[in-house]
């Protein structure tokens, strides 16, 4: 149950570590369109940006299944009492 919630609270963090890498790239992105940047440059953060999505979502998608570890581990817990 521990090393479950030392996995959560990791990709607690990752999850975190990614939002402030897409807001980053969110103002990078509307800063470089305000002063015209160059569009392949553009392209490529908005690229990056997708990815720093994604992973993410895949974060996310394992913090559910911790979730639903632990709550299948509560439930062995208290079959077994």
């Amino acid at each position: 149950m521990r090393e479950l919630e030392k996995v959560d609270a990791l990709l607690e963090e990752m999850v975190n570590k990614y939002d402030r890498q897409r807001v980053k790239l969110d103002n990078e992105i509307k800063e470089g369109l305000r002063r015209k940047e160059d569009r392949q440059i553009l392209l490529q953060k908005m690229k990056k940006k997708k990815l720093v999505i994604f992973y993410m979502s895949k974060c996310r998608d394992r913090i559910n299944v911790i979730l639903q570890k632990k709550f299948a581990v509560e439930q062995l817990n208290l079959t077994a009492m």
